[in-house]
C-alpha cells in the first residue's frame, strides 16, 4: 500500500500539481500582505493563490510574454503572485463590504 502511495507521488504530474498548490498557497499569502492585508482570510488567500497560479500563467501565455520562462519554481511563484494580485484587486474593487 505504501509503495503505491510513493509511486503516485513520484509521478511527475502529481508532483507538478503538488508544487503548484504549494507555490500558489505561498503566493496567495504574499499577495494579501502586499495589499496591506486586504485579502479573503487564510483559506480564501490559499484558494486565491492556487487559482492565481493558473490565472497568471494563462495571462502571460495569452499576452505572449515569456518573462519568467526558464526561472524554474521562482518563475512559477511570480506567475502565481501576479495572478493572485489580479484576483485580490478585482475582489477588493468590485466586492467592497
Amino acid at each position: 500500500m505504501m509503495d503505491s502511495l510513493f509511486a503516485s507521488i513520484s509521478d511527475p504530474r502529481v508532483t507538478g500539481l503538488l508544487i503548484t498548490v504549494i507555490i500558489g498557497v505561498i503566493a496567495g499569502w504574499f499577495a494579501s500582505h502586499a495589499l496591506q492585508g486586504r485579502g479573503l482570510g487564510l483559506l480564501g488567500n490559499m484558494v486565491v493563490g492556487i487559482v492565481g497560479a493558473y490565472l497568471g500563467k494563462w495571462l502571460f501565455g495569452l499576452l505572449n510574454l515569456s518573462v519568467f520562462r526558464g526561472w524554474g519554481y521562482m518563475g512559477e511563484f511570480f506567475y502565481a503572485l501576479i495572478g493572485a494580485l489580479v484576483i485580490l484587486i478585482f475582489f477588493s474593487r468590485f466586492f467592497k463590504s
